[in-house]
């Protein structure tokens, strides 16, 4: 009878605590928490055509704004204009990259090991699964690499990592930086 007693007693401590810890109100959207705000002055606003039209006004009919043609609102004070400083920075890059004569893209990895056994018969293995595929070993210290296709992007490097993922234990498309080719 104890311990029934003291089980009915951590009963009750735990409903209080637990209506305690409940809010005491419910939280609307109502009344005073509606929150409004007028931002028309700040919204790029576009030349209509047929605004003219509309209210009967004549329209020149060999010039004809754009609808699409945005209106800058010159009042629009922009504090954090990074444009000037965008172009710099993507003026430096071009320039840096005419320079190097290299271009950033995708190469498929198919093995990376210690081996050059492996490695060729990792090579020999992507020419049996893709005869048309010119596979490449590389030596970066202590490591052979194999390395399938020059690609631009992941995605044009995606169905030769489909095709090769089955076959090798670990298939990677890894990004990679390629030197220029220039054709006569």
């Amino acid at each position: 009878m104890n311990r029934f007693s003291i089980f009915i007693f951590f009963i009750a401590i735990l409903a209080l605590v637990s209506s305690a810890c409940s809010p005491s109100k419910n939280i609307g959207t109502q009344g005073a928490d509606t929150y409004s705000e007028n931002i028309a002055q700040n919204r790029i606003t576009y030349t209509d055509s047929l605004e003219s039209v509309m209210d009967g006004s004549e329209v020149n009919t060999s010039i004809r704004p754009n609808p699409e043609t945005p209106v800058v609102n010159p009042n629009l004070n922009t504090q954090y204009d990074i444009n000037e400083p965008l172009d710099e920075f993507l003026e430096k890059v071009s320039e840096r990259n005419a320079e190097s004569n290299t271009y950033q893209g995708f190469t498929v990895q198919v093995y990376t090991g210690s081996s050059r056994e492996k490695a060729n018969e990792a090579k020999n293995m992507v020419y049996n699964l893709m005869p048309d595929a010119s596979p490449t070993i590389s030596f970066d210290p202590p490591n052979y690499k194999v390395k399938v296709g020059e690609f631009t992007d992941r995605l044009e490097a995606q169905p030769t990592y489909t095709t090769l993922k089955g076959n090798f234990p670990v298939v990677l498309i890894v990004p990679e930086r390629f030197n220029v080719t220039k054709e006569d």
